[in-house]
């Protein structure tokens, strides 16, 4: 996965990525630890995801409280398995 960009607005960001071929859906994780590394297997380690079907390769993360910061990965996923996470973006709503 590559080429996640997040850009805030109030309470919520707006999130795009480079489509991986082959994906199914694609599932957006995020966390207000910023120092912290997202373990998609471990719900401990992000605040909430969201899933968006293929061939979309854009979501919004709403619900954010306005000036945390917060940081966003994405995953592909398909009938083969999950994708390794993307770059990781960071943006304040």
């Amino acid at each position: 996965m590559t080429g996640l960009t997040a850009n805030s607005d109030y309470g919520m960001v707006d999130l795009s990525w480079d489509a991986s071929t082959g994906a199914d859906n694609y599932t957006v994780y995020w966390t207000s630890s910023t120092g912290a590394y997202i373990d998609p297997n471990d719900p401990s380690t992000y605040d909430d995801f969201t899933t968006v079907t293929a061939p979309a390769t854009s979501a919004t993360a709403t619900s954010l409280i306005s000036g945390a910061s917060y940081n966003f990965i994405v995953i592909a996923n398909s009938y083969f398995g999950s994708s390794p996470p993307s770059n990781v973006a960071n943006a304040t709503p």
